[in-house]
């Protein structure tokens, strides 16, 4: 039996047993079909079929095949200009933000210097600054369910501590899924522990931050160090 014949005799079984009603997942079977066709008329086979899937999944997850140089003007659009005045930030700032045209969860902030004035004396509190940050390289999971979501304070947070490389060729899942749990008190206190973060290679980074939600921000508290193991 040709490989062309195993697979249409696959795709039919499949039909039978889980598109029975399913117009559409039976359209996506014989798209699948359509695409093994094609790969085997091209004269794939084995290892460079492997090599063509993994540069499929890259497209279809969105991420570039080669690495982003993060100084080149070309790859990044403007998006905006805002002031950054959220109850997250101590001082108010101006900020451009771009997004890479080359990946689209890839952005890329610029950020004014801040100058407040102390005893009537200038002070700079914050440099000019360039941060970058890709919105799929973090994910958030709970400790205890498993559950898994992204939050940006979490999101800055682990940016802030590994800033993204230069130039940049992102893993074809999340670099980092951070350790936490989120929960509100008797009191309606809204807090947040994060406690490490495990890396697409297997290592784990222990980060034990606790957050709590005061006056509307985010403050770092003194608790007891969980057992986390």
């Amino acid at each position: 039996m040709s490989m062309k014949s195993w697979a249409a005799k696959e795709i039919e079984l499949s039909k039978d047993d889980t598109a029975k009603d399913n117009e559409y997942y039976a359209m996506i079977l014989d798209n699948a079909l359509e695409a093994y066709e094609t790969m085997l008329d091209a004269g794939h086979s084995g290892m460079s079929i492997q090599i063509t899937l993994h540069v499929l999944n890259r497209l279809v997850s969105g991420k570039p095949l080669t690495e982003i140089n993060l100084e080149d003007p070309n790859v990044w659009n403007f998006i905006t200009e805002h002031d950054e005045n959220d109850e997250y930030v101590e001082y108010e700032y101006k900020e451009k933000m771009y997004q890479c045209n080359r990946m689209s969860s890839l952005f890329k902030y610029e950020r004014d210097e801040v100058i407040v004035y102390k005893n009537d004396k200038p002070v700079v509190v914050q440099e000019k600054q360039i941060v970058y940050k890709d919105n799929s390289r973090i994910i958030c999971q709970d400790l205890y369910t498993g559950h898994r979501w992204t939050y940006g304070f979490v999101t800055n947070l682990i940016h802030e501590m590994f800033p993204i490389p230069n130039p940049y060729y992102p893993t074809g899942k999340p670099e980092f899924v951070v350790h936490v749990r989120g929960y509100t008190d008797e009191d309606g206190v809204e807090s947040l522990d994060i406690f490490y973060a495990i890396k697409a290679d297997g290592t784990r980074i222990d980060i034990n931050k606790y957050y709590q939600e005061k006056d509307g921000f985010l403050s770092l508290r003194r608790k007891e160090c969980l057992n986390t193991k």
